[in-house]
């Protein structure tokens, strides 16, 4: 997975626990206004039923106010190649010389299930972490799933 598809992923599940897009509320804002500028250049024009303009614009702006509030001011979290790496570094040390309560605890993060397979007796793991994520740090690491107690 590159940086920018882990971007996008970020801010789909940064969107999921509520925060909101301040470029997709931008964008709403400026849709808003539009509409604005709209009835107003119709009732310029002669547009003739004024009483639902003047609620319709009390509307617009109320909706307008609404979603500049919501602007929180925190962006998405983003992801490029300096951030990934640095996190690749401290998780080598860490699986390298870390507590192994702190070992487990990223690998619990990181394995998705164990599995005897019956017919072969073999263990079988799948990880919630990229195939070649997975090789770097295990093969650094000295990893082996039967000494961490998973």
């Amino acid at each position: 997975m590159d940086c920018k598809r882990a971007s996008r992923c970020l801010r789909r599940l940064w969107q999921e626990s509520g925060h909101t897009d301040n470029a997709t509320t931008y964008a709403d804002i400026k849709n808003v206004e539009a509409k604005i500028a709209n009835i107003r250049r119709a009732v310029e024009n002669g547009f003739a039923d004024a009483s639902w303009a003047n609620a319709r614009l009390r509307e617009l702006i109320t909706k307008r106010d609404l979603l500049a509030n919501s602007l929180d001011g925190v962006e998405p979290p983003q992801l490029d190649v300096q951030t990934v790496m640095a996190y690749r570094r401290q998780t080598q040390k860490l699986m390298a010389s870390g507590y192994p309560a702190e070992r487990k605890r990223v690998m619990r993060a990181w394995v998705g299930d164990i599995k005897l397979d019956p017919e072969s007796l073999e263990v079988k793991i799948s990880y919630r972490l990229p195939e070649a994520v997975m090789k770097g740090v295990v093969a650094g690491a000295g990893f082996e799933p039967a000494t961490f107690g998973l």
